[in-house]
């Protein structure tokens, strides 16, 4: 055999093994991956149970279909101002009211926005099974959207959830709950407005030292909640606040 042939034959079966390769390379098809990330907890001497705070009125949920801003279209049933109101009403005393009936995940506020739905229907399913203390979701009014929540579960465990109004830089509610007082929304308090309720959980009213509302039941325990309105009036971050509603278990 010629010289010229075997080059020629050398040749055609590099190329030959270049096509297998590149046609393997192009036929694999990335694969969206979710991870679910859980921090695996520190070893801590067992705290004793804190009896959870006694629950107050039962409101009835109606879920909403916003979860982004863009979607988001009617307006609340009480309108946010830019800015805190200017007048404090003293909230009314309340008396202890049996326990809300907890709700199905498919009722939070975003659950049925047709992207990440379902993403948010897995993260109220599994913060409700996995953390020690009843968790709250928001099923807000229109105009209002889901804008983002976190859970970890060390020390008695945190979850925090945002709410906003029509963007993600307008009006909102923060709520925390949980036994990780570390984890919670920093904020100062101001006057003290009486009471209101957390969901069916009775807590006490106050202005924010920099404006604003906050709502707390009690604080410090290892079954503590926290929300705070900014940018809004005390009238809709109240009705936010008893609107709130507790997830079942699975």
């Amino acid at each position: 055999m010629s010289g010229s042939m075997v080059s020629s034959t050398r040749r055609g079966a590099v190329a030959l093994l270049l096509a297998v390769a590149v046609a393997g390379c192009s036929s694999a098809k990335a694969t969206p991956i979710i991870v679910y990330i859980t921090p695996t907890p520190a070893p801590t001497q067992a705290a004793t149970p804190t009896p959870e705070p006694t629950p107050a009125a039962t409101p009835t949920p109606v879920a909403t279909s916003t979860a982004t801003a863009a979607a988001a279209s009617a307006s609340p049933s009480a309108s946010p101002s830019s800015s805190p109101s200017s007048t404090l009403t003293p909230g009314p005393s309340l008396a202890p009211v049996p326990s809300m009936t907890p709700g199905p995940p498919t009722a939070c506020t975003g659950s049925s926005d047709p992207v990440h739905g379902a993403d948010y229907i897995a993260f109220w399913t599994s913060s409700a099974t996995v953390l020690p203390f009843s968790v709250y979701c928001g099923v807000v009014p229109g105009g209002w959207f889901f804008n983002g929540s976190v859970y970890t579960q060390p020390n008695r465990g945190h979850l925090g959830a945002k709410y906003s109004y029509k963007t993600t830089s307008g009006p909102s509610v923060v709520i925390d709950e949980g036994g990780d007082a570390s984890k919670f929304t920093t904020v100062t308090l101001g006057a003290t407005l009486g009471s209101a309720i957390f969901g069916d959980l009775p807590g006490t009213l106050y202005a924010g030292a920099s404006g604003g509302f906050v709502l707390q039941v009690a604080p410090g325990t290892a079954r503590a909640y926290q929300a705070i309105g900014t940018g809004v009036t005390q009238a809709t971050f109240v009705s936010i606040a008893d609107g709130l509603m507790k997830v079942a278990k699975p």
